[in-house]
Order: C-alpha cells, then structure tokens, then sequence
C-alpha cells in the first residue's frame, strides 16, 4: 500500500540522520513538531485562532474608538467651555469701570463663539500636517442669552459680588456705634412723646366735649335770662310784694293776684244788682277778665317755649358725658400701654457688640427724667366724681326750669278756675304766684346770677383750674408752628426751585419706568416724605422715623443683609449733594438763581436713590426733610431733659418740642456752612451729610424701587440700557469625529452611555454640548 503522507520521506530521512538523533532533547520525545501540527488535514484549531484572532482585533478596535469618542465628547465641552467663555469675555467696559457690573457687549456673540471653537479645532503639529488621533470637524454652534441685568434678583446679585469683599458695612457700624449712647435715653424720649401726643389729642377732644356742655349750659341760661320771667311775668319791674290794689292794667301773674279781690268785689257788686239797674263795674271787671286770661296764657306759651329751647340745648349735651368717659378710659388705657411698651431695637442697639472707636458715655440721669414726667400724665384724666358731679349739674339746671315752667301751668290753671267768680279768694292766685318766683329765682341764683351760688361760674372756674397752664402751652405751641412753617417754607421753596434740570429729570423718568415695567412692578409713585404742619403731629412722627432708624441699626446688629451691601454700593457708585451748595438758601433771596446749576442730576444720584422724585430741587428737600426729623427727634429729647420741671405734662411736652425746633433748624444751617454737625449736647461727635444719607438708606432699603433708581441712573449716565444686557449666556457646539472601526459594531453599542450622548451618521460620530456661563 502506497504512503501519500508528505511528510514520510522527510521523516526517514530524519531517522537517517545519526547526528540528530543524538542531539534529540529528552523532552522533545513524544511530541509531535508544530510544523507537523500545521499542516494536518483537520484545520479546526486554525480556524479557532483565526476567530479569536478576529474577536481581539475587534474588541480593541471597540476600543479604541470608544476611547476616541470619549475624548472627542470632552474636547467639544471644553470647546463650548472655552468659547461660551470667550464670548463673555466681550463685556461693557462702561458697565464695569464705572459702577463694577458686567455685561455682555456689543460684539456678535454668534461669530465669537465660532471664531474661538474654530481656532480651538485647528490643531498642527510642529513639523506641519501629522497624525491626528482626533479629526474634529465643527459642525454648528449657536449661542442664546438671557439674565438682563436689568432685572432686580440679577442687578442685586452683582452688587453682592461687587460689594462683599470691600468690607463696606465698617462704615455702618461706625455710625451705629455713635448712637449707641443715645439709645436709652430716645428710647425714653420716643415713649414719652408717643404717650404725651395721644393723650393731647384726646384731651383736647375731651376738653371740646366739656366747653360744648359748658356753652349749652350758658345758652339756655341765657336763654332764660332775655325772657326776664321775674320781673316781667311774675312781677312787674320794681314790685315786691302781693298787696291787694284796685283793678287796673295787668303786666304780670303778680298783677292778676293782687287785683282779683278787687275783681271779685266788684264782680259780686254787680251781679246783685236789679235787672232793670245798670252794672256799676262791668267794664272794668270785663277788661280784667279778657287782660288776665290772656296774660296767663301768654305767660304759659312763652314758658313752654322756652322750656322747649332750654331742654333741646340741655338734652343735646347729655350724650357727650358718655364721650367724656369714654375718651377718659381710652387715656386711662394708653397710659396702662405705654407702661408695658418696651421697644427691643433701642435695647439691642444700646447693648450690641459694635467696635470700640472712643465714643463716649452719655453723662447724666437724662432717662429718669424723661421717665419722671409719664409720671405726671394721670393728671390728665377727668376724675370720674368732677364728671358725675358736672353732669348732676346740667340734669339740675334742666330740672330746675322744668320745675318753674310746672308752676307756670300750675298758674294758668288757677286763672281758669278762678275767673269768672263772684265769691272766690285771691289765696290761691297768690300762692301760685310766689311759688313761681321762689321756682324763677332759684334758677336765675344757680345758674344766671353772678354770685357765689352760682353752679356754672363755680364748675367754669374748676375747669379753667384744670386748665391753668394751657394758655402758656397755646402760646408756646404758636412759637413752634411760626417756626416750623419756617423750615418748612425753606424746604418748599428748595423743593420748587431749578426748573432748568427738569429735563434732566424727565429722561430719567423715562428710564425709570421702564425699569418698573420691565420688572412687572406696579408701584412707580416716589416715597412720601413730608413733615406733620402740627408741632405736636411733626414731633411725633420724628421719633416714629427714629424708631424706624433704630431698627435698622439694630437688624444689622442682627446679621449683614443684603440690604446693607446694596446701600453701601449706592453710597460709594453714586454722587451726592454738597451742603455746601445750600448757603444761598438760607442767605439768599434769589435762591433758584444759586441753584439752577447745582440741582443737575450729576450732583443729586444718592438723594434721587433715595426718594425718586422727579423734580430738581424734590430728592434734596426730602433729604433735608428727615435730617430736620432726626434733629427734631434728636433735640425734643433733650427739650425733655431740659424742660422736666414745667409741672403740667402738656405743657412740657410742648415747650420740649419748641426747643427741638428751633435747635433743629440751627442743626440744619450749622451743617449747610459746616459741613457736619454735632450729634446731641449730651454725646459731642460729629455727623457728617453722607453720614446722614447713610442712615436713611437704612430707612427705606426695603425698596425695590431703590434699584429700578439706580438702574435708571446708569442709563443716564452711559447711554446703556440695563434691560437689555445680558449677563448669562448658553451656548452648544456641534462636531463631529470619523469612526475608524466597524461603524456598525459602534452603532450597535449606542446604549452605552458615553456614546448614547451623540448619533451616527454614515461612518462619522456627532455630537452636541452645552455650555454656560454668567457674571
């Protein structure tokens, strides 16, 4: 049988070889030589290496494109990293220079991003074209902006950034440190005047009441007196007595008694005679009868008539009693509320950490001063006995008139019956009519005769005891108005001068609501700041703007709000009026000539922040309108001090707020010509005029409109409108990278997550990333 197998003869000649079957390894025995392996007819360990072979190259291909994809999807973030970056780097110089804000320029925002992906992309190498593991091609980018800087959250986060780390609020605290020593002692002082002002009013209301009761009281003793009932209808002028006298002519009730014996005399006399005998008296018995029916019923009408307007008078004032009383336990209430009244911000503030800067203490017992007068207010409440007793009195007085109008009925009933008569007695005319007269003088003795019985004289001079000190307080209260209408005639006519800004004024008003509406804020109106034309009403609301000062400082003490960095940024980006410019109102008389130039919107930027009135001289009035309200607050605290000793409360209360006057209105020329002032005579530091703008910032921070103000401000000041730049921006690239193996197999593994990312278009991957980036 023949041997096809190739490798036979090779084999024997191997055999034949006595060298090699010498050097044959021990090891080698038994094995059969990978070449031998190779070549066999059963190719199934071939094919086998052949297909793991095939497997790993595609695993590592996998691979490496995976790996190329994933660095191609961070190189395209940090392409629209880079260029959304570049675009923002295109801000207002403006904007930044002059107020510390970014926004986005006036370059195209669309070319910069491609410009910068674009040079990102073109990556060489030194020696010129070269291998690229990565062959990015852009695709498409595309940028969109949004966060105007006009907007209030954006605007307000700015000054945040601006702000907190220039350490702004030392300033604050400086002045907080300076009233610190004051705290106790205004405390005190705004207590006492919040108490002292309610309880005025409803003392003159009460007071009004009582002369109402008074007048109604004198009227209808008046009233009274013009009818003269003693001497004109109950006695004749100048008689005294109830003899008997003939018939005669009747002017009185007195007349009717003394004449009716007589009457009857005659009377009888005649109706004895014969029938055919003609009547000795019957015309002097007839006139009788005819003139005293009709006095008496004359004399009744008019009584009931008077008693009528004498009741009406008397009954309209009875309600006011009530009033009286009412008005009597509202003070009693005040008083009792005003003892557990304790105002926390002045104590937080007297009792805050602040740093040390030699401020010193306040000297004195000035407190307990101030406390020592809400001690005296009880005097103020009517004692509930002088009311009961005075309203017993006008109830008297009704009663006692009534009491005379009864016997005046009584009388004319005694006329009725008595007349016609033939054989009657006088007694009972005579004792009607002296009832009547013991009736009539007994009231025109209590309440129209001017003697020591007299009940209203007695009550009128009771009252004005009361009242001992209000004429001193009318007067001194006369001075404080003069003055007031003084500062504030100044501040009117500071408020109505320089017309020739207007325009100025009227371009920002422009801007400024359109910063309203742009924020959807309905509000547009500037804040209300005026000064109360009462001495009274303008101390109190000086300490209620004091309070609020207070609890300012104190919420700063509290923790540094957002509030307060957005002052401060006011403070140190915008200008403020010089009181310097102000000399020619207090000097001059042609004051809208010095001051046409200096009420520019230039010179005014804090004050308008502040108050946003659109008219030159409005936003410095306003300012010089609540320096005047902390003097006045300020200085009636030390009228307190100074005037303690005046006896009636009232009374020092209004001569406390004279002197805060007249010292407020030195205060205000002193900072004019000076520049700063002294803070109280009781602590000697000085403030200055942006110190003061500082602590009304304070005051009316909570103002959203505050920054629609500034806004407008800077659109006037560099033609930028804040609503219409941008401060965030986001952008997306779009690129692609050629899939150097097997696009399908990598089509199929689009669930991973990297890859999922991206989509396959033909042999090359895309894909889309975002970037953002904001001031």
């Amino acid at each position: 049988m023949r041997n096809d197998h190739p490798y036979k003869e090779h084999s024997i000649k191997y055999k034949e070889h006595p060298s090699k079957e010498k050097v044959q390894h021990p090891l080698r025995r038994g094995f059969v030589p990978l070449r031998r392996l190779l070549y066999r007819q059963q190719g199934s360990v071939s094919v086998f290496l052949i297909m793991m072979v095939a497997i790993i190259f595609m695993f590592v291909a996998v691979f490496i494109d995976y790996a190329r994809i994933t660095a191609f999807q961070l190189q395209t973030e940090q392409l629209a990293k880079s260029g959304i970056r570049s675009v923002m780097s295109s801000y207002e110089p403006a904007l930044q220079e002059k107020y510390g804000l970014f926004a986005l320029g006036g370059s195209d925002s669309n070319e910069l991003l491609a410009s910068s992906v674009a040079e990102s992309t073109g990556i060489r190498s030194r020696k010129g074209e070269a291998f690229r593991l990565l062959d990015t091609t852009l695709d498409s980018q595309s940028v969109n902006g949004s966060s105007e800087l006009g907007r209030y959250p954006v605007f307000e986060r700015q000054i945040l950034e601006e702000m907190k780390y220039k350490a702004p609020i030392d300033f604050t605290l400086e002045i907080v440190n300076r009233f610190k020593p004051l705290s106790l002692v205004m405390k005190e002082a705004s207590k006492t005047t919040d108490l002292l002002v309610k309880l005025q009013k409803l003392y003159e209301k009460r007071e009004k009441l009582v002369d109402r009761i008074m007048e109604a009281q004198k009227k209808a003793s008046q009233l009274v007196e013009r009818t003269h009932f003693d001497t004109n209808y109950v006695f004749s002028n100048g008689q005294t007595s109830l003899t008997d006298s003939s018939l005669g002519s009747i002017h009185s009730a007195a007349d009717i008694a003394a004449q009716y014996a007589d009457y009857v005399r005659k009377n009888y006399a005649d109706s004895n005679r014969d029938p055919d005998e003609d009547a000795q008296y019957a015309e002097e018995t007839s006139d009788y009868e005819r003139e005293a029916g009709w006095f008496s019923s004359s004399f009744a009408r008019e009584a009931t008539q008077i008693q009528q307007k004498h009741r009406k008078h008397l009954e309209e004032v009875k309600p006011l009693f009530g009033e009286v009383r009412e008005i009597n336990d509202q003070m009693k209430g005040i008083i009792a509320e005003a003892e557990q009244q304790n105002n926390a911000d002045y104590d937080q503030v007297g009792q805050g950490r602040t740093p040390a800067s030699g401020v010193p203490n306040l000297k004195g017992d000035s407190n307990h001063a101030i406390q020592d007068i809400r001690n005296t207010v009880q005097q103020l409440v009517m004692p509930d006995d002088f009311v009961n007793s005075f309203e017993a009195e006008v109830q008297g007085q009704l009663d006692s008139f009534q009491r005379f109008e009864g016997e005046v009925g009584s009388f004319r009933s005694v006329v009725s019956s008595s007349i016609p008569s033939t054989s009657g007695s006088s007694g009972p005319l005579k004792q009607s009519v002296t009832q009547m007269k013991r009736k009539i003088d007994d009231y025109l003795q209590a309440y129209v005769w001017s003697d020591a019985a007299n009940i209203i004289l007695a009550r009128q001079q009771a009252i004005a005891t009361n009242r001992s000190s209000d004429k001193e307080r009318k007067r001194t209260e006369a001075k404080s108005k003069a003055k007031l209408s003084e500062v504030l005639g100044l501040l009117d006519k500071l408020k109505q001068t320089a017309k020739e800004s207007q325009q100025e004024f009227d371009q920002l008003e422009g801007f400024f609501d359109d910063s309203i509406t742009f924020n959807a804020q309905k509000d547009r109106e500037a804040d209300t700041v005026s000064i109360e034309g009462q001495p009274e009403d303008a101390g109190k609301q000086s300490m209620s703007m004091m309070d609020g000062l207070y609890g300012g400082m104190a919420g700063m003490l509290e923790g540094v709000r957002d509030e307060f960095y957005r002052n401060e940024y006011a403070v140190n980006h915008f200008t403020r009026f010089e009181p310097a410019m102000l000399k020619s109102l207090f000097t001059s008389h042609d004051v809208d000539k010095q001051l046409s130039n200096a009420l520019h919107v230039k010179n005014q930027e804090l004050e308008y922040i502040l108050y946003g009135f659109h008219l030159p001289g409005g936003n410095v009035s306003a300012a010089y309108g609540e320096i005047f309200s902390t003097r006045l607050a300020i200085r009636t605290m030390e009228g307190f001090v100074e005037c303690s000793r005046m006896g009636h409360p009232l009374l020092i209360l209004a001569s406390a707020i004279l002197y805060g006057i007249e010292h407020a209105l030195q205060d205000m020329l002193e900072l004019v010509n000076k520049g700063d002032l002294e803070l109280s005579k009781y602590v000697p530091l000085r403030l200055t005029y942006k110190d003061h703008l500082r602590m009304f910032l304070m005051l009316h921070s909570r103002n959203e409109k505050m920054m629609s103000r500034m806004l407008a401000l800077i659109q006037f000041n560099t033609g930028i409108n804040p609503n219409e730049k941008l401060t965030y921006m986001e952008g997306d690239v779009r690129a692609s990278i050629h899939v150097w193996f097997l696009p399908g197999v990598m089509r199929s593994l689009r669930d991973v997550q990297m890859i999922s990312q991206g989509e396959f278009e033909g042999n090359r991957y895309y894909v889309t990333k975002k970037a953002a980036f904001s001031y």
